[in-house]
């Protein structure tokens, strides 16, 4: 984190027009009011909150804004000697197993507060788990709790615990429909009237029914889905079919909704993990899932699709998000680009001031299509603990400013890459522009930035980027979340070095945004990591398209 700033070290504060690349009279104006916001910083004002937090809570509160991890090949019930021996067993088995796994970490351990203009993270108390049933149309039907070690508590009083779930279903099922900044508002307001117009006059009985209605709305829910019985192939393909979260939509304010798809002999499940952007972020969550998977131990060894190599567009599936947005997921084979970067770590490691990276590489070719050419790209960065929680920073960098001499592309890739290191060291550290200005936004109130989003939507775009890359190189697929900031989509890509069953390799690659931006992205992603080598004009470049055995490291 960047250190307390005081008139005795104003030298130390880092200059904040290297926020800018380009000049705009938006951008003069929104420097006046990051300057008054430095003056308040260096007289003492402080922030209730993490800045890249506070950014979450305003710009990443729609159901389109989640994020989802996956977990593949599970066992979902390595106590039992036999299999279940029908879907709902099978379902409340993995329910009373993920239930009692939640209540040993502290991963999952928040939850959202709607408000208007923000969404507020809070911690939770109890590790509760939410098993909920839905019909073809993705309507509850039922509500099943598994609560964290209070469950005699309400057994002393079922009637009211059931009253509580017939009318949270009732409320779940009607708001449905709604943006998730409108539900969850509505939602948290409708119950409070509720149990006002049921108890009357009875405060006790009032308490009472908010205590268990928050204790139900901050769960971690699962849901659960069956496959039919298909031939292997065809098994290999259905479990990587997106879910559609909007029929399995987490119907409270918990931090993570669970899919959880178990195969037609009951045997294994993949989970699929949504989690909300204002609680957590990716890497956690990843750390979490890969303990879990751990822990319960796998069925046997993932292996992804085969990778098209001559064209991703007809490998592409397409999953509408809600609101707007869609998701789409393709398999790659990213060997190519991997032999790419061994061959750069090689020979110009001291160039690049550090290794080259699967980023770069990635941003680099994208920043050749005319698309992104001239677009700005924001990275998230793993910034470590601080005060007892992890946090986020933010790389953003704009590639063609570095594009100056055409008869040496290395060259330009080498001090682009070099950049990119120098920025990577400022967001883990909490140095530099950018560090500066998420610090100065935890200072601002939430309406401060819907103002900024009208006055100086040119001047924002060129501080946080119109275009996102995130890597999480554990992840065995990582669906990208959206931003309301980021106007060119968001790429999310996990481990790229999967087996693919045919002696190759391939990863996941996700993009979420409107079809327009999706659209924009699969052209300029077509055939990258293939015609990287080519781009760089690298010595006997078309070796590369035949390189193998390169790690992902």
């Amino acid at each position: 984190m960047s250190e307390k700033y005081t008139w005795k070290n104003l030298k130390k504060i880092p200059p904040m027009r290297r926020l800018f690349d380009r000049w705009m009279p938006e951008a003069l104006t929104m420097m006046g009011a990051i300057k008054i916001l430095q003056f308040l910083r260096i007289l003492g004002v402080k922030a209730t909150s993490n800045g890249w937090r506070k950014v979450t809570s305003i710009f990443l509160r729609g159901e389109s804004s989640k994020f989802i991890l996956t977990g593949f090949r599970l066992n979902p019930d390595s106590q039992a000697l036999f299999p279940a021996p029908d879907t709902k067993t099978a379902a409340r088995r993995l329910a009373a197993k993920l239930a009692a796994y939640l209540r040993i970490t502290d991963a999952i351990g928040y939850w959202v507060q709607p408000g208007k203009l923000a969404f507020i993270r809070r911690k939770r108390r109890f590790r509760d788990l939410l098993l909920v049933e839905v019909d073809s149309m993705g309507m509850i039907v039922k509500l099943i709790p598994y609560f964290d070690g209070s469950y005699r508590e309400f057994e002393k009083e079922s009637s009211l615990l059931n009253e509580v779930m017939e009318y949270l279903t009732y409320e779940f099922n009607r708001l449905r429909d709604l943006p998730e900044q409108e539900r969850a508002v509505v939602l948290q307001q409708n119950i409070r009237k509720w149990s006002r117009r049921v108890s009357r006059f009875y405060y006790f009985g009032r308490r009472r029914r908010r205590y268990i209605a928050g204790r139900l709305l901050h769960s971690t829910v699962l849901f659960c889905e069956f496959l039919p019985e298909l031939p292997p192939e065809s098994v290999k393909h259905e479990r990587f079919q997106i879910p559609d979260f909007r029929k399995y939509r987490n119907p409270g304010l918990g931090m993570m909704a669970v899919l959880a798809r178990f195969t037609a002999d009951l045997k294994e499940v993949d989970l699929w993990c949504q989690f909300n952007h204002v609680a957590t972020d990716g890497l956690p969550m990843q750390e979490f899932l890969s303990k879990l998977k751990r822990d319960w131990g796998s069925v046997g060894e993932l292996e992804f699709p085969r990778a098209i190599k001559s064209n991703i567009m007809g490998n592409v599936q397409l999953r509408h998000a809600g609101e707007g947005d869609f998701r789409a997921l393709f398999f790659a084979d990213f060997q190519p680009l991997l032999a790419v970067r061994t061959y750069l770590n090689e020979h110009y490691t001291e160039q690049m001031n550090g290794p080259a990276t699967v980023a770069g590489l990635i941003m680099w070719g994208l920043s050749r299509h005319e698309t992104f050419s001239r677009r700005k790209i924001l990275l998230p960065v793993d910034a470590g603990m601080h005060d007892g929680d992890r946090h986020l920073g933010l790389l953003m960098i704009r590639p063609q400013m570095f594009t100056r001499n055409s008869a040496d592309p290395i060259s330009d890739f080498c001090k682009f890459q070099s950049e990119m290191h120098r920025r990577m060291d400022q967001a883990r550290t909490g140095g530099g522009a950018v560090s500066e200005f998420l610090e100065l936004c935890a200072l601002m109130h939430p309406l401060f930035y819907l103002v900024a989003r009208k006055l100086w939507p040119r001047a924002l775009d060129e501080v946080l980027g119109t275009a996102g890359l995130s890597i999480l190189r554990d992840a065995e697929i990582f669906i990208a979340p959206t931003t309301e900031f980021q106007s060119g989509g968001f790429i999310a890509v996990g481990n790229v070095s999967v087996p693919d069953g045919s002696g190759g390799t391939s990863g996941a690659v996700s993009i979420a945004g409107t079809r327009k931006q999706i659209r924009s992205c699969l052209e300029a992603l077509h055939r990258l990591p293939q015609e990287l080598p080519i781009m760089l004009d690298l010595p006997g470049r078309m070796e590369f398209e035949q390189s193998k055995g390169a790690k992902y490291e």
